[in-house]
Formats: C-alpha cells, structure tokens, sequence
C-alpha cells in the first residue's frame, strides 16, 4: 500500500519537500516489501525450500526491474526526460496490483506453526561463518554499481539529450 501510495503522491508532486516525502515513502514501502518476501521465503522449511524460494525471488525482481526499464523505454520515447507523471501513475497501479495480490497469499504456510526459542547469535559467530563476509561483500557491491547505473543513466541521459528509449534498453 506505500508503494502505491507514495506513487500517486509523486505525481503530485510540486515543491522538494513533497518529492523527498514521496521517496521516503518509497523507500519505506519497498524495506517493508522485501522484508515481508523474505519472511515468506524462510517460512517454508521443506527441504531446499530457501534456495529454490531466494532464487524464485531474485528472478521475479530481475525480471520486474527488466519490465520497469521496458515500461521507460516505451512511454519515454525519443524524448531526453521521461514522462514522470505517468510513470508514477504506472507505478501506482502496478503498486495496487501487487497489493491486490498479497491479499491472496495465505497467512499459514505449512511450515511449523512452533517456532524454537533459541538465544540471538553474536555478530562475531555470525562473521565467522564460512565464505560469508565475502559473499556479503560481493553482494554490497552488484547493489551498489546497480543502484548507481539506475541513478545515473538516466541522469547522463537527461544531461546529454540521449533518448529515453536508449536508456531504458541500456538498463534492461
């Protein structure tokens, strides 16, 4: 619901500290999404579940970020900026739909309903796993160089009079 919420804010939007209210919004909307998909996926406790659930998950999200760029790429056109209203109206509506469809996902899984009571485990025990601080390490980057071509192509874009299309296709 933020996510479609803040969505149709945006296109309101019409001062900074409206368009800064909007992407806190977003990005509230989006920690609470991931969470919520990330408790589903650990919930199911048969055997391989976590993996096959985390790499359904990261092909759902590759393929979503592919689409959203695809959606950019059609309604921008030749035009060197995107038009924003639009895309946050698209947004918004792709935001009711994937509220509409939480609403269908059973709030039991058939995992056990028991849950162990055991004590929290220390940072240190947790660094100390194998390969892990590695593979978190690899992690934060691929997020990172991701997040920064996501800002910044379409801000060279924008800069440079290069076709929205072009960049949309660049990021998909």
């Amino acid at each position: 619901a933020l996510l479609a919420v803040a969505s149709f804010e945006l296109i309101l939007a019409t001062a900074w500290w409206s368009l800064m209210a909007g992407n806190i919004l977003l990005g509230l909307g989006h920690m609470c999404l991931y969470i919520g998909l990330q408790v589903m996926c650990a919930r199911d406790d048969s055997p391989g579940a976590l993996v096959r659930m985390f790499g359904n998950l990261m092909v759902a999200n590759s393929l979503g970020q592919a689409l959203g760029a695809g959606i950019i790429a059609w309604f921008g056109g030749s035009s060197a900026i995107p038009p924003a209203q639009l895309l946050f109206a698209i947004s918004g509506l792709f935001g009711l739909l994937g509220m509409v469809a939480a609403l269908t996902i059973p709030s039991h899984s058939k995992a056990s309903t028991e849950v162990a009571q055991t004590d929290a485990m220390p940072l240190k025990s947790i660094l100390q796993i194998p390969r892990f601080l590695p593979l978190i390490i690899v992690s934060a980057i691929g997020g990172m160089s991701q997040d920064l071509m996501i800002v910044f192509l379409p801000l060279l874009g924008s800069e440079r009079s290069i076709a929205v299309s072009d960049i949309g296709s660049m990021l998909m």
